[in-house]
């Protein structure tokens, strides 16, 4: 009986172990966006259990989501934490453009692999860029240089451009190593300021701005608004 005992209370002290874990990891990334959603206007926080947080709301009047997208596929490097921004508008481009930098077999970031059409990059353009779009896709490079300040940005990894919006996934963070090393779990160090936050997302407003400005002169028309 006291066997009997010992096991069930040590079954008890485990069961609330692992709720105060999963408890306070939940809190640990919900924090991470819950502290920068004042960026965004009508904004709202939706978490799932321990997973990463999404926000959502809008910036400069056209919406916004924000997620985090954790990466433990690329081989012989940490695991790493992507911040994934995506503004919903009107683009003067007739299908997806995806715009990987330092493409790899293992990218899970990117939909370029599911587009077979890859494009030859001007000179000027960052080197080890790949340029994809569906198979009858086209993409104007030209048009498309106000992308240029994203794709320059080391911590820039993808830029996806579609006919509804615009997406940018950023480095955020990478994994602690020791502690990969010890138990091969990703725990992230992870800091995300206002500042840090508004950055992205005014390159991302200035590039759809730069877009829609570049079509319209093209066409000799007035640039929409975009929502700025």
């Amino acid at each position: 009986m006291a066997l009997l005992a010992v096991i069930a209370i040590t079954g008890i002290l485990l069961v609330r172990l692992q709720t105060t874990h999963v408890r306070r990891v939940a809190a640990e990334r919900r924090t991470v966006l819950a502290s920068v959603r004042d960026v965004l206007e009508q904004s709202e926080l939706v978490q799932r259990g321990i997973d990463y947080p999404v926000l959502i709301g809008s910036y400069r009047g056209a919406p916004v989501t924000i997620a985090m997208i954790v990466d433990t596929l690329t081989l012989r490097t940490l695991p790493t934490l992507w911040l994934s921004v995506t503004r919903r508008e009107v683009l003067p481009v007739t299908g997806p453009v995806d715009m990987l930098l330092r493409p790899s077999a293992t990218d899970i970031v990117s939909p370029g692999e599911r587009f077979p059409a890859q494009h030859p990059v001007p000179p000027a353009w960052p080197a080890h860029l790949r340029v994809a779009t569906p198979l009858d896709g086209t993409a104007n490079l030209p048009g498309l240089s106000a992308a240029l300040p994203l794709l320059r940005n080391p911590r820039t990894k993808d830029v996806l451009l579609t006919p509804k919006g615009a997406r940018v996934i950023t480095e955020l963070a990478r994994a602690e190593l020791g502690h990969y090393r010890i138990v091969k779990r990703s725990k992230f160090n992870v800091k995300l300021s206002v500042g840090e936050l508004t950055a992205i997302l005014d390159a991302l407003c200035a590039m759809t701005e730069g877009i829609q400005r570049a079509a319209a002169d093209l066409h000799g028309v007035p640039a929409p608004g975009g929502g700025a």
